[in-house]
């Protein structure tokens, strides 16, 4: 319900049915699906094992998606462990990489965006916030850092993805 997503279920598997192969825009599912194509598109930047992981959780949550009664904690450790790799391989192949820290912004502005949808303490963006500008001060020299401490969540997301946004396109 904090991510704007009302969810009908009546059991745990229910829920699970719901989050994974459910009709709304943050199904699980859906999510693999537009990894795997940016995944075929950004083919000759990914390392061979980072690729191979996205393509087989795609292949696991597509033969699943008819056959819900496997969806179970055996399914969610074997999800989780691929995403591990996925991750693992990219941390591996992109620490000594400038692109490494494109990848550690992304991620720090998912849990921005989530930390501020699920309405946590201030402190808690405002530190990331500060990891943020680091970064970005890394990517871009022109980059200006700003006080958003006082702001409401949803401007201070505004003023991060214009931030983001600022550099992603001078910087490419």
């Amino acid at each position: 319900a904090k991510l704007g997503v009302e969810l009908k279920y009546q059991n745990v598997s229910d829920y699970l049915e719901e989050s994974i192969f459910g009709d709304h825009e943050c199904n699980l599912y859906d999510i693999v699906k537009n990894a795997r194509e940016n995944a075929i598109m950004a083919r000759n930047y990914l390392p061979q094992d980072a690729f191979t992981a996205i393509i087989e959780l795609y292949q696991l949550f597509k033969e699943n998606e008819n056959s819900l009664n496997q969806i179970d904690y055996n399914f969610i450790d074997i999800v989780l462990n691929i995403i591990l790799r996925i991750w693992g391989a990219m941390h591996q192949f992109l620490q000594y990489q400038s692109s490494y820290d494109f990848i550690r912004l992304g991620r720090l502005v998912e849990k921005l965006d989530l930390s501020i949808r699920l309405n946590e303490q201030t402190e808690f963006s405002l530190l990331l916030i500060d990891d943020i500008d680091k970064i970005a001060l890394r990517l871009n020299s022109a980059y200006q850092k700003e006080k958003l401490s006082g702001l409401t969540y949803s401007k201070m997301l505004d003023r991060v993805n214009d931030k983001i946004n600022m550099i992603v396109t001078d910087t490419i």
